[in-house]
C-alpha cells in the first residue's frame, strides 16, 4: 500500500521529509511571476516551484506544484496544502486522481500504481479505508470494505482463475462464515479464524 505522498506546507516553506533534503534551514523562497500574496504569482523553493493562486501568502486555490521542474502535483490547495480534488504524480509513475484533506488522500480517489495494481474507492488518511476495489497485477481484485489500507469488513476476493472467497474480512484475512470457491474442487462453506478453515457449516 502506498502512502500519501508528503504533506505539502508551503506555509512553513517545509517539504516533509521524502520530498527534499531541506537540513536544519528551510529554503529561501522568492516571488519570480505575479503576485504571490493575495492573487496569481510563481513562487520559487529550493530545488521546487509552486504556480498557482495566492491567499495571504500561502498557496490557496487551484495550482501546480513542480520539483525540479517536474510537475508533481496539480489541483486544489487551502492554507498552503493539498485540499480538495487534485492529481498528484509520484517519481515512479505511479499516480493519484481524487479527494484530498490536509494534504492526505482523504475521499474518494483513484491510485494507478506503476506495479500495475490499482484501487479505486474510499481512502481516509491517506489509507484505503471505507468501500473500494482493488485490482492486483495478475488480474486478480478484491471488492468490498477496507479498514486502515486492507481488506476489512464484508468483501469478495476473485482469482484470475476463476476462485473466490466471499464473506467476512478482518486485516486481509477471512474471519467468520465464508464461501470459498476453487476451480476443480468445488465450493464450500465455513467458519474462518484468521484465515484458517475451523469447520464446515
Amino acid at each position: 500500500m502506498m502512502r500519501t505522498p508528503c504533506t505539502i506546507l508551503i506555509s512553513l516553506l517545509v517539504l516533509a521529509s521524502g520530498c527534499l533534503d531541506l537540513g536544519s534551514e528551510p529554503p529561501a523562497a522568492r516571488c519570480v511571476e505575479g503576485n504571490c500574496i493575495d492573487g496569481k504569482g510563481k513562487l520559487e523553493i529550493q530545488e521546487g516551484s509552486y504556480v498557482g493562486e495566492f491567499r495571504n501568502g500561502l498557496p490557496a486555490g487551484q495550482g501546480e506544484l513542480f520539483f525540479k521542474e517536474v510537475r508533481i502535483y496539480k489541483g486544489s490547495f487551502r492554507h498552503g496544502l493539498f485540499y480538495g480534488k487534485g492529481e498528484y504524480f509520484f517519481a515512479d509513475g505511479s499516480r493519484y486522481v481524487g479527494d484530498f484533506l490536509q494534504g492526505h488522500f482523504h475521499g474518494k480517489g483513484n491510485l494507478d500504481l506503476k506495479t500495475g495494481s490499482s484501487y479505486d474507492g474510499e481512502f481516509r488518511n491517506g489509507l484505503y479505508h471505507g468501500r473500494g476495489v482493488y485490482v492486483y497485477l495478475d488480474g486478480a481484485r478484491y471488492s468490498g470494505e477496507f479498514r486502515n489500507g486492507k481488506p476489512d469488513g464484508i468483501g469478495l476476493f476473485e482469482s484470475s482463475r476463476g476462485g473466490y472467497m466471499k464473506g467476512r474480512f478482518v486485516q486481509g484475512e477471512l474471519d467468520g462464515s465464508a464461501e470459498v470457491y476453487v476451480p476443480g474442487e468445488g465450493k464450500l462453506e465455513g467458519e474462518f479464524s484468521r484465515g484458517r478453515l475451523k469447520r464446515l457449516l
